[in-house]
């Protein structure tokens, strides 16, 4: 059975261990007013084409990819809005790790403490065509290799607008590193 639609509303999932919600193969996502404590993974999306993720909170995660959450094939629109994330580690995107999605958008999130042993402390993307990220705030985000807040490797476009990049470090780009990207526009 496909599910054209998977939404969760005001929800708590805590200490889960093979993620807090995982989909494959959905339209359309919306996840709104969830909070996550403790989970190996937040959310896992497969083969989504469209997300929302507002008004959440995820903290306490460990993986070794995206303890947050990871997406990847999730062709279309990826949004994430008003999203704190505090302590989360894993071996790449120490909070999200998003893999072959066309645009994504990160609006209001908060990343405090996330770390990740390799790189992109708070977000690890690759093959992204467009990553808009706007009135967020980096905080103390860490990565053992490259990117203490964002690494991107083969990401088109990348605009970054109104976002504040404080006390976060990483053996090189303790804000970026970004590797084989087109255009990035920076913008307060």
């Amino acid at each position: 059975i496909q599910l054209h639609i998977f939404q969760a509303m005001n929800c708590t999932f805590v200490q889960n261990y093979g993620s807090g919600i995982h989909t494959l193969n959905i339209n359309y996502t919306m996840i709104f007013n969830l909070v996550f404590i403790k989970n190996n993974k937040a959310i896992l999306l497969r083969a989504t084409k469209k997300t929302l993720i507002c008004n959440s909170i995820i903290k306490y995660g460990q993986d070794s990819s995206g303890a947050a959450f990871m997406a990847f094939k999730c062709k279309q629109v990826f949004n994430l809005m008003n999203i704190f994330l505090k302590n989360t580690v894993s071996g790449r995107g120490g909070a999200f790790s998003i893999e072959s999605v066309d645009y994504v958008k990160s609006e209001k999130c908060i990343f405090i403490y996330n770390s990740a042993k390799s790189t992109g402390g708070s977000i690890f993307l690759r093959h992204v065509k467009l990553l808009v990220i706007t009135h967020s705030i980096f905080h103390n985000s860490d990565a053992s290799l490259e990117g203490g807040c964002i690494h991107g490797i083969y990401v088109d476009y990348v605009k970054s607008i109104n976002n504040t990049y404080r006390q976060n470090k990483a053996g090189y780009g303790g804000g970026f590193k970004l590797d084989n990207i087109k255009s990035l526009i920076c913008m307060t």
